[in-house]
Formats: C-alpha cells, sequence, structure tokens
C-alpha cells in the first residue's frame, strides 16, 4: 500500500501538478515580459510532434523498466540491481531525456515565448542537476559497476552502433523477417563472450541488434585498411587482430574492453563458412576462453544467416532470420582444449531439422557458386562451371546443368537420375585431393615466354590475376601477369618483371573478401595479396594447403 502512495504521489506532482505549473508560470512570463512576443504559427505541430515522440518513448522505457526490476521508476524505490538493458543500454536516463523532449514539445506547442527562453533553459538545467545527485548516489549504491556503466553508456547522444541498430530495423525486420528467441537468456550486465557460427558477412550485426548490450566484436585487420573504413569500425566498437602473428595491441584493447565491462563477440572458427557447415574451432579461441574461464559464455545460433548472404554471394538475398539465444555457461578452470571445442561446437553448432526448413526467397540467388563448386561433379573438369542466372550452373565441358534450389541445395541428373546434394557435400567431393596433382601437371604445358622452369620443378597449376604487397596499412599494386604454381614455388610473372615465392617460406594462406588471396611469411614478415582474374581463390589455397601439407609435411594458417 505504501509503494503504491509513493508511486502515485510521484506520478501526480512530475506529470500533472508540475507541468501544469510550468505552463501557468510561462503564461504569467509572457504577460509580464514579453505581451508582444510570439513563436510563429508552424511551431505548433511541431511541438506535437516532440511531445508525441516523448510520451511514446516515456511510456515503453517505464514498461521496460518495470518489466526488467518489478518496480516503477521512483527515486524513492530504488531497485535492487543495475538496469543495463533495452533503453538503459542506449541512455542513462531514458526517462528524463524523453522528459525534457516533452517538455520542449510543450514549449513549442503553446508558442510561449517565456517557456522556450526562460522556464526551458532552467528546467533543463535542474534536470542535469539532478541527474548529477542521483548519478552520485548510485555511485555510492553500486560502486565501479556503476562507473564503468557510465563509461560505457552516454547520458544524450546514442552510440554510433545504436544509431545503426535503429536504421537497421526496418531491414532486419522485413528483409530477413527477423525473429529473437529465448531474450530471458541475456545476462542482466556485461561482460560476457558472445559466441556464434559465422556465415554472413552481417552477423556480427545480427548479434548486436538482438542483445541490448553493447557487443565489441574482434574482426580481421582487414577491416581497418582504409582511413574511413577504419574511422567506421572504430566508432562501432570493433576490435583488430591481425591473422598471422600476436597481436600485442589487440591483446590491450580485449583486456581493456573486459574490464571496461563490454560484451565481446567471438566467431570461434575466424572466418566466414563457404558451404554453411561450421568450420573447425580455432586453437587461439579457445586458448582465450580457456584463460578467461571466468567470464561468462552466450552462446548464439544465427538460423538463415547462410541462406541470406552466402559467402559465395554477390550480396544481400532474401531469407528468414532466427537469432536463437542459448544459455549463458562458464567453463571449469583447467578444463583442456578438446572439451572446450565440444562444447561450443555443440552450443552453437548447426541444427540440421531446422536448417533444412529454411529457404532463399531471392529469386536470383547464384552469384559466384563456382567459386566454391570450382570443379565439375560429373566431369572433374576445373574451372568449367559457368553461372547463368538466376539460378544455374553450366559446365562448359559436359554441358551438365545444376540447378541451384531455394533451400541452396544443387540438383541435376546422372544416367536419368535426379539427385538433390548440399554445397558441402558437392564441395566435399569436388576438393583437390592429392591424386589430382600429377593428372593438372599432365594437363599443362610450360608457357614460351615464362621464366625458367628447371626441371626438378612440376608445373601444378596456371593462372592470371594481380599481384599486391602491403605496404603499412595498405596494399599496393605491384603486378598484373601470369601466375604460376609449381611443386617448389609461386612464380608471378609480367613481361621482364618477375616475383619468386618459395612455399617453404609460406606460413599462411587465407582468403579476404571471397576473391583475393593473401599469402604471409613470417620470417621476413612479408604479406602479399593476389587477386585472381578468373580463377577461384578457394581452388588456389586448396592446392597450396594440400601441397604444402603432403609434399612439405607444413601446415599453414588459412584463416
Amino acid at each position: 500500500m505504501k509503494k503504491n502512495l509513493i508511486v502515485a504521489f510521484y506520478f501526480i506532482f512530475f506529470w500533472i501538478i508540475l507541468p501544469t505549473g510550468l505552463i501557468i508560470g510561462s503564461g504569467w512570463i509572457d504577460e509580464k515580459y514579453f505581451p508582444d512576443r510570439i513563436l510563429p504559427e508552424y511551431f505548433s505541430p511541431i511541438g506535437w510532434l516532440f511531445i508525441s515522440i516523448g510520451f511514446v518513448s516515456l511510456v515503453y522505457t517505464v514498461m521496460q523498466f518495470k518489466k526488467i526490476s518489478g518496480l516503477y521508476p521512483v527515486s524513492a524505490l530504488p531497485p535492487a540491481k543495475l538496469i543495463e538493458k533495452g533503453v538503459f543500454a542506449y541512455w542513462r536516463h531514458p526517462i528524463y531525456l524523453f522528459a525534457c523532449f516533452i517538455f520542449i514539445g510543450i514549449s513549442l506547442s503553446i508558442k510561449s515565448f517565456g517557456f522556450l527562453f526562460v522556464i526551458l533553459p532552467l528546467t533543463l538545467i535542474s534536470v542535469r542537476i539532478y541527474i548529477w545527485i542521483e548519478e552520485f548516489l548510485l555511485v555510492k549504491r553500486f560502486g565501479e559497476k556503476y562507473l564503468l556503466y557510465k563509461k560505457r553508456v552516454p547520458l544524450v547522444f546514442p552510440k554510433f552502433i545504436n544509431v545503426l541498430r535503429v536504421l537497421a530495423t526496418p531491414l532486419f525486420r522485413f528483409w530477413f523477417r527477423m525473429k529473437i528467441y529465448n531474450p530471458e537468456n541475456i545476462p542482466d550486465s556485461s561482460p560476457y563472450f558472445v559466441i556464434s557460427a559465422h556465415r554472413n558477412y552481417f552477423d556480427p550485426f545480427f548479434i548486436s541488434y538482438a542483445l541490448p548490450h553493447m557487443v565489441r566484436h574482434i574482426c580481421t585487420y582487414e577491416m581497418f585498411r582504409g582511413r574511413i573504413k577504419s574511422a567506421i569500425f572504430k566508432l562501432m566498437g570493433a576490435i583488430p587482430k591481425k591473422r598471422y602473428k600476436t597481436d600485442q595491441q589487440s591483446n590491450r584493447l580485449l583486456i581493456k574492453a573486459l574490464i571496461d565491462g563490454y560484451a565481446i563477440g567471438l566467431f570461434p572458427e575466424g572466418g566466414r563458412s563457404w558451404t554453411g557447415e561450421m568450420r573447425s574451432l580455432k586453437p587461439e579461441t579457445l586458448r582465450l576462453l580457456q584463460h578467461y574461464y571466468k567470464i561468462p559464455i552466450l552462446p548464439v545460433r544465427l538460423e538463415g544467416n547462410y541462406h541470406s548472404w552466402p559467402r559465395w554471394s554477390n550480396g544481400l538475398l532474401k531469407a528468414d532470420l532466427n537469432v536463437v539465444i542459448g544459455e549463458p555457461f562458464n567453463l571449469n578452470p583447467g578444463m583442456k582444449l578438446e572439451e572446450i571445442n565440444s562444447i561450443l561446437q555443440l552450443k552453437i553448432g548447426n541444427r540440421p531439422k531446422i536448417e533444412e526448413t529454411i529457404t532463399c526467397r531471392s529469386k536470383n540467388r547464384i552469384g559466384k557458386l563456382s567459386i566454391v563448386i570450382y570443379r565439375c561433379p560429373n566431369c572433374n573438369v576445373i574451372e568449367a562451371l559457368k553461372e547463368i542466372p538466376p539460378d544455374n550452373l553450366l559446365c562448359n565441358s559436359c554441358k551438365k546443368l545444376f540447378v541451384l534450389q531455394p533451400d541452396l541445395k544443387l540438383t541435376y541428373s546422372i544416367d536419368n537420375e535426379s539427385r538433390t546434394e548440399s554445397i558441402h557435400s558437392i564441395y566435399q567431393k569436388i576438393k583437390i585431393r592429392e591424386s589430382d596433382l600429377g593428372k593438372l601437371s599432365g594437363k599443362l604445358t610450360r608457357p614460351s615466354d615464362s621464366p625458367v622452369i628447371s626441371n626438378a620443378e612440376t608445373l601444378i597449376y596456371i593462372s592470371t590475376g594481380q599481384y599486391w604487397a602491403e605496404k603499412g596499412s595498405t596494399f599496393k599494386l605491384k603486378m598484373i601477369g601470369e601466375i604460376l604454381l609449381t611443386n617448389q614455388r609461386i612464380l608471378i610473372t609480367s613481361g621482364e618483371n618477375e616475383f619468386t615465392l618459395n612455399l617453404m617460406d609460406i606460413d599462411a594462406v587465407t582468403i579476404e573478401s571471397n576473391y583475393k588471396l593473401q599469402i604471409y611469411q613470417k620470417k621476413t614478415d612479408h604479406l602479399i595479396q593476389i587477386l585472381f582474374q578468373s580463377s577461384s581463390a578457394l581452388l588456389w589455397q586448396d592446392l597450396l594447403v594440400l601441397m604444402m601439407e603432403k609434399s612439405l609435411s607444413k601446415k599453414v594458417i588459412t584463416r
């Protein structure tokens, strides 16, 4: 009963008596000091717009506060825990903010000079002083936790990532028809790790949209090349990580983000899946989670993300997207990497029965599927497939037609028998194997204008493309020409110009942006990038990895 009386008093005083008194006071000020002054007529509808936005937002915030805490937002009845979810993840004091919107709207709607230039400034100053006092008391109640919350969450202007979240609402709600399941599993406060399988460029945005806390995703350093792109990703809170070496700067940023209480987004695979199936998890990520075992892990399944933008697609496709939030958990101290790997695979791995029900609603969906299916499943000729929009792959060698279905499976016929297989299943069949290397070299003839290839070398494959070398934070174009792969080295040649890279000196072979093959030498800290004119970068990666593992007994980084 006492609580209800307190809530009623606050409501009557702050939302009836106070606004009424301010309006009466502004009328007295207008009559005494601005008798001949009146705001233009068009201020009134603008004022009502402010009132409408402020009132709806205020009611929504109050209801959200009540749902999370079980109490109404009354200073005399403070909640037992700090509220960081919902609107309170965007602004520290959204109730006061939206109340100010209403007061601004009142001053404009009644076209009062006194309210706009006297009452309103004094009201805003009073609100700011009240916030300062309240935050002083909150620091006393919650200590370091509130100081970190204050550091993460702004007072008035939301962070860039939260602005993007609002702007992305129409895309996520109507294009992807996104649904969020089990939001009650989201921890009340950060820090915590968010883990998910990675199959879509937009995966970090899907996660950030679904969670109330700001998530700082660890992403490849490639996203920070270029001033404009780097500035945007910094505003989004992304943490850059270099793939090929120990990145002390990234480690410092990660530690600071955890100390500041942010949620950290991790994709344990280290790169987007080509076929929709979950890839093996990177040991570096497993060791990170092993080290920070005291920090909770929130598993998130993104269902439909492969169908809405598979890696080989030219852009966004239409597909329904489900964000399924699992129960947070902690790792046990001393847990081995193999155990952690098994747990994560179970928590975020694909659910085949669910995946089979998801379809792509776009008609033109074929994209550049030949990047992945780089060899004809029928005649085994390499790089013979060609996309024919909207949904066909045609082999230029055997003329076999493969049709990409809405569920992103390929349908084709062999010996009058119709077959339907997943992209993953077909890729596993056509992927380059050790037995293919001899067949490839036997079909190639040494170009007459190529650099000298010794008798000890075997020519494996030939393509054309661009050779770029890393310089600072960018890449510089060095050569456009022929790219030859032998059993000992990569040769890039254009006229008299030549670049040679011995296979034994290669420590990493990764693919960036689907078309760029990046090759790293740890000994010289040298990173080069090859952009192929028509060949599949995935084919070249498979070739290089296979040759180095089988012929040179050397494993390389591929993500």
